[in-house]
């Protein structure tokens, strides 16, 4: 009974804690504390999640993407995922390196890959975010942030 009990208690802890996470904060209701690495996953430079926010703007989790290394020639890909088996999907070229057309394939229409050898370091490409609701047959605003190599 105890050990119920304490798995209760330690269950309802954490559901509170996630329920912090999700808060929205106002100028009536400011942030005042840092987030928890317990919480939060830092970012993944090979691994970008991509979000849509009130069902039509693109946010991405990193701006810029950093891929790891420093050599130039050294290979690097990165894959861009969409939440897995919602409505939205990636477009046809769902993202799209500037001036690198081919450095993209779809993985599946949630995941998209980038594959290059890094140029020069210092490099900034600058990429498109290309989503769309695939309930509604909508294509959301495109997002260009940047890749600093």
């Amino acid at each position: 009974m105890k050990k119920s009990l304490v798995i209760v208690a330690g269950l309802c802890a954490l559901l509170t804690a996630c329920a912090d996470m999700r808060k929205l904060y106002t100028e009536e209701q400011p942030r005042t504390k840092g987030y928890s690495l317990a919480f939060v996953s830092p970012p993944n430079p090979t691994a970008p999640n991509i979000f849509i926010v009130d069902d039509k703007w693109i946010v991405v989790d990193q701006e810029p993407v950093r891929p790891p290394g420093y050599q130039q020639g050294d290979p690097i890909t990165i894959y861009w995922a969409l939440p897995d088996g919602g409505n939205y999907k990636f477009q046809q070229h769902g993202i799209e390196i500037a001036q690198h057309p081919s450095f993209c394939n779809p993985v599946s229409d949630y995941v998209f890959r980038c594959a290059y050898p890094r140029p020069m370091p210092g490099t900034v490409y600058k990429y498109a975010i290309r989503v769309r609701n695939d309930a509604t047959h909508t294509n959301l605003t495109d997002l260009d942030p940047t890749i600093w190599n």
